[in-house]
């Protein structure tokens, strides 16, 4: 993993809007970094944003402190796996942090204590932003095809309202529902259960982020 001192500007992949990022938890073995106890409810709230993440990269990142590899945390019954991909939290005022998702592991383990306002910012982020998790995804796994058809339809429909039909995330959404359960499918046999599920859950959190924004 690159190193970057916290708080010093964004430069590790392509731009894509992160001008004017600022770095946090990019450790590095023998670089020195802040320990401390994180505040309750810290760690689940930062796992709740590296559920999703910004964007994903080829290849799976180790701990360069420990050398952990397959790194992963259980969100009430969704799976997230670190070391592939970055998140991102804005605090009120603009200011804007980029951290690579293994930080999660950083806190947790070697007690890496990110600076308050990144904190406050990502407590923030976890109360107002949804991730499907718990009762829903529960509720989302046992449903039939039909039902979860209907309930991306209904999502669908909704960025529809909010975007407009022209807007690209709209063709996007429609495109991808249409593929996800389209009989045949070009989603092999084994593999349609767990996209349809997929979808829906990206589709939801996806229309929930749009509300954020407003």
């Amino acid at each position: 993993m690159t190193y970057f001192a916290d708080l010093t500007p964004y430069s590790y992949g392509p731009d894509e809007g992160l001008a004017g990022d600022l770095n946090i938890g990019w450790l590095a073995a023998g670089m020195p970094y802040t320990h401390g106890s994180p505040p309750e409810g810290f760690i689940t709230a930062l796992l709740t944003c590296a559920a999703r993440p910004v964007r994903l990269f080829r290849g799976i990142h180790t701990c360069d402190l420990c050398g952990a590899t397959d790194v992963h945390f259980d969100l009430e019954g969704r799976e997230v796996y670190l070391g592939n991909g970055e998140l991102r939290v804005t605090a009120r005022d603009g200011t804007a942090w980029t951290a690579p998702t293994l930080v999660v592991h950083y806190v947790e383990t070697h007690g890496y204590l990110p600076p308050p306002a990144f904190i406050a910012a990502v407590m923030e982020w976890a109360r107002t932003h949804l991730v499907v998790r718990g009762h829903l995804l529960e509720e989302l796994s046992e449903a039939s095809p039909a039902e979860l058809h209907r309930r991306c339809l209904e999502v669908v429909d909704r960025m529809r309202a909010l975007l407009g039909a022209d807007d690209p995330r709209v063709i996007e959404a429609t495109a991808t529902v249409r593929l996800a359960f389209a009989e045949p499918s070009k989603i092999p046999v084994e593999r349609r259960s767990q996209h349809r599920l997929w979808t829906i859950i990206q589709l939801l959190e996806d229309v929930s982020e749009l509300g954020v924004a407003k």
